[in-house]
C-alpha cells in the first residue's frame, strides 16, 4: 500500500527548508560582510600602498609635503630667529624604497642604509609605518650640527611661539611633555645615537619631568643604531632627511617591546660607572618604554649648526594609530582565525 502524504506537513517541511536556505545564504552574505570589513580594518591600520618618495639627503622633495619655513609665524617654537630652513614631512608604507644621489649618512656605527642592527633589529621592513622629516637650510644656514626630534604622542603636546621671537612656545620635554613621549637624538658624529624617554610627566603637566636613555644610546657602551636613520646633502645651504620606522619603533622600545626595559638589564657596560657629567648621569640600562602612537602627535624639532640653533613645533597626522605589538598580534590572530573559520564553511 503507498503512503500518502499529508499536503498540510509537506508545505511546512517546504517553509521550513526554504527558510533554513535563506538563513543559510545569510549567514554566509553576513560573514562575507564582517570578512570584508575585518580586511578593510586591517588595510586601514597596516596599510600596503607605497608612494614614491626621494630619499637622496634632500636635493629632490617628491613624495614630500612643505610644512612651512622655520621662521614662520605658528612654526617657530625657540631659540635662533636668525636660522632659517624649510620643513618637509612625509607618512608612508615602507617598500623597500631606494636611496639615490651621492649623500651623507649620518650612520656612525649604525648599519649602512636602512639595514637594521642590534637594537633595530627588523626595522624598515616591507609594511612598516615610516615618518619622513626633511630640512633644507635657506640664508647662508648650515648643517653641520645635530638634530633632536622630541615626539609628544599627542595632538598640541609641543606649540609653537604665538610669534618669532616671543617666549611663548613650548618646547621642552621635560615641561610640556607627558610620560612616555620621547626625544630622538641624529648625531653626525654618533648617527641615531639615543632615545630618551620621559618616565613621568612634565613639570607644567603635573610631574617632575624625570628622564632616562633606552640601552644602546650614548653612555651605554654600545652601538648607536636605533630604528631611524638621516641622510645629508652639502653644508651650507645644505638638507636632510630624517626617516622614523614608527612600526619597529613601536615593537621594539613600547610597551611589551622587546627593548623597552628590563629586557636589556645588563646588555652593553656602560663607561660611565654610573656616574659622571652628561650623558653619563642620564643612562639607564632599563628605562621606561615609550608610549604608543596615535592618530596625531606633536613634533617638537631643533636643529643646530655651527653657530646658532632653532627649534619648530608641528603637528603630524599618521593617518591612523600604530598599535602596540600585543594589539597587532591579537588582530593577526582574529583575522586568521575568521579566515580559516570562512575557508572551513566554503569546503
Amino acid at each position: 500500500m503507498i503512503m500518502q502524504r499529508d499536503p498540510k506537513a509537506a508545505r511546512q517541511q517546504r517553509q521550513a527548508t526554504q527558510w533554513s536556505l535563506g538563513l543559510s545564504g545569510s549567514m554566509r552574505d553576513a560573514g562575507n560582510f564582517l570578512a570584508a570589513g575585518a580586511f578593510a580594518l586591517a588595510g586601514a591600520l597596516f596599510p600596503v600602498a607605497a608612494g614614491a618618495i626621494d630619499i637622496n639627503g634632500g636635493t629632490s622633495w617628491n613624495g614630500w609635503t612643505q610644512v612651512g619655513n622655520s621662521l614662520q609665524s605658528g612654526i617657530w617654537a625657540d631659540d635662533s630667529t636668525t636660522r632659517s630652513f624649510d620643513i618637509y614631512q612625509s607618512v608612508f608604507t615602507w617598500n623597500n624604497n631606494p636611496i639615490t644621489g651621492n649623500q651623507d649618512q649620518v650612520s656612525a656605527s649604525a648599519a649602512p642604509g636602512f639595514a637594521p642592527g642590534a637594537y633595530s633589529n627588523g626595522a624598515f621592513a616591507v609594511g612598516d609605518r615610516i615618518l619622513a622629516i626633511g630640512l633644507s637650510m635657506q640664508g647662508g644656514a648650515d648643517v653641520v650640527g645635530y638634530e633632536v626630534v622630541k615626539f609628544g604622542l599627542g595632538a598640541n603636546r609641543y606649540q609653537a611661539a604665538s610669534s618669532v621671537g616671543a617666549t611663548d612656545g613650548k618646547a621642552s620635554m621635560t615641561t610640556w611633555g607627558m610620560s612616555g613621549d620621547f626625544t630622538a637624538w641624529l648625531y653626525p658624529s654618533l648617527g641615531p645615537a639615543q632615545l630618551t624617554v620621559l618616565s613621568s610627566n612634565g613639570t607644567s603637566q603635573g610631574g617632575t619631568g624625570s628622564y632616562s636613555n633606552l640601552p644602546g644610546g650614548v653612555g651605554s657602551g654600545t652601538s648607536y643604531d636605533f630604528a631611524y636613520r638621516e641622510f645629508r646633502q652639502g653644508t651650507t645651504n645644505g638638507s636632510v632627511q630624517m626617516f622614523f620606522d614608527l612600526t619597529a619603533m613601536q615593537a621594539l622600545y613600547g610597551v611589551g617591546g622587546s627593548l623597552a626595559t628590563t629586557a636589556l638589564t645588563g646588555v652593553g657596560t656602560s663607561p660611565c660607572s654610573g656616574g659622571g657629567a652628561w650623558p653619563c648621569g642620564s643612562w639607564n640600562p632599563s628605562a621606561m618604554p615609550i608610549g604608543a602612537f596615535p592618530d596625531t602627535i606633536s613634533l617638537a624639532l631643533t636643529s643646530t649648526g655651527g653657530a646658532s640653533q632653532t627649534t619648530v613645533a608641528f603637528d603630524v597626522t599618521l593617518n591612523e594609530p600604530i598599535p602596540e605589538p600585543t594589539t597587532a598580534a591579537l588582530l593577526g590572530a582574529g583575522l586568521l582565525g575568521l579566515g580559516l573559520f570562512r575557508r572551513r564553511r566554503a569546503v
